[in-house]
């Protein structure tokens, strides 16, 4: 079969881009390390610029885990921002609490670089997660969550919200899949 030949050329602008990258952990028990990215994007006729700052807490013990990561984007249709938080907590073996708050305005654009994200968001969820794998007679590993989660835009209508669950319980004789 002979190649498809079009007549004419067909040439299109194009995007630069550049990413910086820095991270810093400091050393010792648990990990707390802070990190930022920037990028640039000239597109032809605009330009695009975001920030963004990550911070992360890992107790020494293991038990409280926070991750948090502010974000700015400044491009032509205006500027934006937005942050992600996350706290886990595990009291013991088997038992995890984990809560995230999103907020993301209408503005925020981080879409250059090949990032699509929804906007206009504010958003919430609770959840709990129980999993054993001792004393179990017929089963290899269970585990059971229940998460509440709620949505709602920056003008304050709700747009998602749930009560989810899950059960996983895997039998003695397979292979431990987690």
């Amino acid at each position: 079969m002979a190649p498809i030949e079009l007549p004419g050329t067909v040439t299109a602008d194009g995007r630069d881009f550049g990413v910086i990258r820095a991270l810093y952990e400091s050393s010792g028990e648990g990990r707390q390390p802070i990190g930022y990215i920037g990028t640039i994007t000239t597109l032809p006729g605009a330009d695009a610029m975001t920030h963004g700052i990550d911070t992360h807490f890992l107790s020494s013990g293991g038990r409280l885990k926070w991750d948090s990561q502010p974000m700015y984007s400044d491009v032509a249709s205006g500027q934006g921002y937005g942050a992600f938080t996350d706290f886990s907590y595990t009291p013991h073996r088997g038992l995890l609490h984990r809560l995230s708050f999103d907020y993301i305005d209408d503005q925020l654009d981080i879409s250059d670089l090949g990032f699509i994200r929804q906007t206009d968001v504010i958003s919430g969820q609770y959840g709990i997660v129980r999993s054993t794998s001792q004393g179990l007679d017929y089963f290899r590993y269970v585990r059971n969550s229940v998460f509440v989660t709620a949505q709602a835009n920056t003008r304050g209508f709700l747009t998602r919200a749930g009560i989810f669950s899950s059960s996983a319980d895997v039998p003695e004789s397979l292979a431990d899949p987690f």
